[in-house]
């Protein structure tokens, strides 16, 4: 990495194992961006987004459920 770029964070919160490897080895390739993994479904989040500067969040979920949804609404 060159000296003085900054890392940019982005947060998968997924339960898909698979998923999550297959994204962690997609952004393995990037110097500049730092790929943090939360196995938890999006139900189960509390403070782990709010708690960390991410540039961004991706979120596996089934948009199907109605609780899903709320409950990214609330992040």
């Amino acid at each position: 990495m060159a000296s003085g770029t900054k890392t940019k964070k982005i947060l998968l919160v997924s339960t898909d194992r698979a998923f999550s490897q297959d994204t962690r080895t997609a952004f393995a390739a990037s110097e500049v961006i730092e790929l943090l993994t939360v196995e938890k479904s999006v139900n189960e989040l509390r403070g782990e987004v709010q708690e960390t500067d991410f540039g961004a969040v991706i979120v596996d979920m089934d948009a199907a459920k109605l609780e899903e949804i709320e409950s990214l609404q609330r992040i």
